[in-house]
């Protein structure tokens, strides 16, 4: 995407997902899509979105904000372990970079029929059990993305890899 006029002191940003599934070997391709194991299947995934940023104001986006936090949807039984790969930092096309933090509390599991999610260090494996009766469970992801006063505009993104393992009982 090229840069827009105007925007020379702002910075748009989003980080795709990916998704792999390990336990099926499966390569990723960029993007984020449906993959499945012999029992998982990635539903779908949405994109966390910064938005505009100012430089030298960190931009926080919470699990509780549904139009900007990622979110994957994961259906399957048994139990699986998951993973996010996170980026250091967001990347434009002309080598622009901005850092991102993930925190404790910016990733969080959404189970079937759930009002409340349940946080988890998104830089560690969570285990989840998958009830297919239930319907899907819910990966949210967010973070904080740090424009310093130096950072152009234009647009940024980066990849998040989501590695799931189906656990053998």
């Amino acid at each position: 995407m090229a840069r827009r006029p105007g925007l020379s002191t702002r910075a748009r940003g989003g980080i795709a997902l990916l998704a792999l599934a390990l336990a099926a070997g499966l390569p990723g391709t960029g993007a984020a899509q449906a993959v499945a194991s012999p029992e998982v299947v990635l539903l779908r995934g949405r994109q966390l979105v910064f938005g505009s940023l100012i430089p030298g104001v960190p931009e926080r986006v919470s699990v509780t904000d549904a139009g900007r936090r990622a979110e994957l949807v994961i259906e399957g039984s048994g139990t699986v372990e998951l993973m996010l790969l996170l980026p250091p930092e967001l990347q434009s096309p002309d080598g622009g970079r901005i850092p991102l933090r993930f925190a404790l509390g910016d990733a969080a599991v959404l189970g079937p029929g759930s009002v409340e999610a349940s946080p988890f260090d998104p830089h560690r494996a969570v285990t989840i059990t998958l009830h297919p009766e239930r319907g899907p469970t819910r990966i949210l992801l967010g973070g904080t993305a740090v424009a310093g006063d130096g950072h152009l505009g234009g647009s940024y993104s980066a990849t998040i890899s989501v590695a799931i393992v189906q656990t053998v009982s």
